[in-house]
């Protein structure tokens, strides 16, 4: 590659570097059944993967507690264990957990070289309110270096919240020595040197953090405090962006015990329209015992709108939780506590929820997310549906509601015709969101109305997220039913025009072309087919050797490369393709009960759903065997198990026009 300006001068010249022919990585393998594993430190290391590369549908803890059942003292496991359950809120069940992790590690006097259990276990006592005890922890898990500068940094805030500024001041200057490149540290040090009345010491560790860290509200704050010029006007354009900014500065000041800082970050920056500064408002000044600002901070949060608010810091647990004590009859606060914890503690969230509604039965996104949660478990999808409904009717404004409610009614096999009815009543509600108008355009295709959702497909700029793309399939969708329609009224031109549109890619779609298309297999076999029907067969022949000649293919790719191959007369390698196709299919059949290690973006599909594409590809197959009956027969379980199965109603509807019948077998 070479670039050049206008005079024709190389500017950048570039030659790809040969790499010699490297054998490829091992591809990851998903985990075997706990039972399987020989030793307890393979069952450990599988739920740290587990951990690290995030799996909706395997639980690392499956892997952990296996371990549990052989050696319940495990110390790897139990920190682990320990880790996740503070990670998720669960203080007590994380102190037991890691005393066993300890008492094994500290077994007959030992001193152990690693301390990640001493440590976790401080921050659990901490979270729990038993400083004393955290703080034994913590000066053991500074022996290893690994946690000397962490460990210090925590003994520097619980001497803080005591007053003992001067001990203080000691252990956060230990935690500088392990580790001097750490902001946070450097700013409580100032903190403590003001509270200290060092002036000039606090000065020059600001100026140091000046050096070390360009923009830092805590270090701006006091530089305020310090009356440094311009650092006010730099601090409030800064915290005027994000709420969460003020309430992690808050935060910081309230976790080292300086709770009048912390207030007054608060009062100056948090505003009155957010709820989460109010309700840490109240937590503070209860602390201090200032009764009237306690409850008057708590009066103005329950007035506050929930929209756009989601905590998530173990902080605010003890914060809603006091909020839930002093003003019982806030909807609120166990909104957004169920909200904070659902992820590691679900059925304390829908508890939480339900209680929300039990206060307020109007509140719409608390039946959402009740509604969301159980149907994760998929366990009832009427009470999911049921609680999705009610929330439309609190709030018939939000698309997303309808967007959900329709992927459940996908779900629960409702009849198509009544879904596409509720989404066009409300379509000015849909219209607002890219999501919830994909779904109307895909039961458009779906029933049959084309053209409807080809207009909306061109006319409208979809915004497409990381992981997306599905609108992409179903422009691809719409063309090509669109086509075979046509050409099933003996218009092959008209459906030759739009299996050709099928393989573009339109800018307003936000989805590029990718570097190997299984889909242009299946594009170009209807195109070749729509050149036959009008006698091109040079060209009907050429479009076929085009989708032979694409690399990739995904289940029902491999039967329109059968297709492609019979056209050109390979009978013998398309019978091998069909057949390969078949084996897929009945394997599919028989694994449709597994989850899928390798889905992402929370994409996995119903048990039902499996089944239906299953039966689907085992159609196809039978169909290009010229076995007519029995794909007939597949294509009609696949739309008992899912009547919203686009495929399957296509080939149920118009098989003979898209393979010609020959000698049924």
């Amino acid at each position: 590659l070479t670039l050049v300006d206008e005079k024709g001068k190389p500017i950048l010249h570039d030659v790809p570097v040969q790499r010699p022919g490297n054998p490829k990585p091992q591809t990851v393998t998903p985990p075997g059944e706990p039972k399987e594993f020989k030793s307890n430190e393979e069952l450990y290391l599988a739920g740290l993967r587990l951990n690290e590369f995030y799996n909706t549908k395997l639980d690392p803890n499956t892997y952990y507690n296996e371990a549990l059942s052989r050696d319940p003292n495990d110390s790897r496991v139990n920190t682990q264990l320990g880790i996740l359950a503070i990670q998720g809120g669960r203080f007590d069940e994380a102190e037991g957990y890691l005393r066993r992790a300890v008492e094994r590690i500290t077994y007959n006097y030992t001193r152990p070289r690693d301390c990640d259990a001493h440590y976790f276990l401080g921050l659990a006592l901490r979270y729990l309110g038993r400083t004393d005890e955290a703080y034994d922890q913590f000066f053991r898990a500074s022996w290893d270096l690994a946690w000397r500068s962490a460990a210090y940094y925590q003994l520097a805030e619980l001497d803080c919240g005591a007053g003992a500024y001067e001990s203080a001041l000691e252990n956060i200057t230990h935690s500088i020595e392990t580790n001097t490149l750490n902001p946070k540290a450097w700013n409580l040090k100032a903190t403590i040197q003001r509270h200290l009345g060092l002036t000039e010491a606090a000065r020059i560790t600001l100026s140091h953090l000046n050096t070390l860290v360009p923009i830092d509200y805590w270090t701006l704050n006091e530089m305020v405090l310090h009356q440094v010029q311009g650092s006010e006007k730099t601090l409030k354009k800064g915290l005027s962006r994000d709420i969460e900014l003020v309430l992690e500065l808050a935060t910081d000041y309230g976790n080292a015990g300086f709770l009048h800082d912390a207030i007054a970050i608060l009062q100056q920056h948090g505003g009155t329209t957010h709820p989460m500064p109010q309700y840490y408002l109240s937590y503070y000044n209860h602390i201090l015992g200032k009764v009237p600002e306690t409850q008057a901070a708590l009066i103005q949060a329950a007035k506050a709108s929930p929209d756009y608010v989601f905590p998530y810091r173990l902080e605010t647990i003890a914060v809603l939780h006091h909020a839930m004590r002093l003003n019982p009859s806030d909807a609120l606060a166990p909104y957004y506590l169920g909200n904070l914890l659902f992820d590691s503690q679900p059925e304390t969230a829908k508890a939480l929820w339900q209680d929300a509604m039990a206060k307020n039965p109007a509140f719409a996104m608390a039946h959402r997310n009740l509604g969301y949660a159980i149907a994760r478990e998929g366990e009832n999808l009427p009470q999911a549906i049921a609680l999705y409904e009610k929330a439309i009717v609190a709030d018939p404004q939000n698309a997303r509601l309808f967007y959900e409610l329709d992927r459940l009614y996908e779900s629960a096999n409702r009849d198509p015709q009544e879904r596409l009815a509720l989404l066009t009543r409300n379509e000015a509600v849909i219209a607002t969101r890219d999501d919830a108008m994909a779904r109307l355009v895909s039961l458009q295709i779906r029933l049959g109305d084309y053209s409807d959702a080809i207009h909306t497909l061109t006319h409208r700029h979809f915004f497409t997220w990381e992981g997306g793309g599905e609108i992409h399939n179903d422009f691809i969708d719409a063309h090509l039913c669109r086509g075979i329609a046509f050409l099933h009224q003996n218009q092959p031109r008209k459906a030759a025009l739009d299996f050709l549109m099928a393989n573009e890619y339109p800018e307003n779609l936000e989805v590029g072309r990718p570097l190997t298309d299984p889909n242009a297999i299946r594009t170009f076999y209807y195109v070749g087919l729509a050149k036959q029907t009008m006698g091109e067969t040079e060209a009907a022949m050429d479009c076929f050797q085009r989708a032979l000649a694409i690399e990739g293919w995904s289940a029902d790719t491999l039967f329109y490369k059968g297709l492609a191959l019979r056209a050109l007369g390979n009978e013998a390698e398309a019978a091998k393709a069909f057949e390969r196709l078949l084996q897929d299919s009945q394997k599919r059949l028989t694994s449709s009960g597994e989850s899928d290690f390798f889905a992402k973006f929370g994409e996995q599909q119903s048990h039902n759903n499996r089944l239906a594409d299953a039966h689907y590809l085992s159609g196809l197959a039978y169909l290009g065997q010229n076995q007519f009956g029995q794909a007939q027969q597949q294509f009609d379980e696949a739309l008992k198990l899912n009547s919203n199965h686009l495929w399957a109603s296509v080939f149920s509807a118009y098989s003979a026009t898209i393979v010609p019948k020959g000698d049924e077998k």
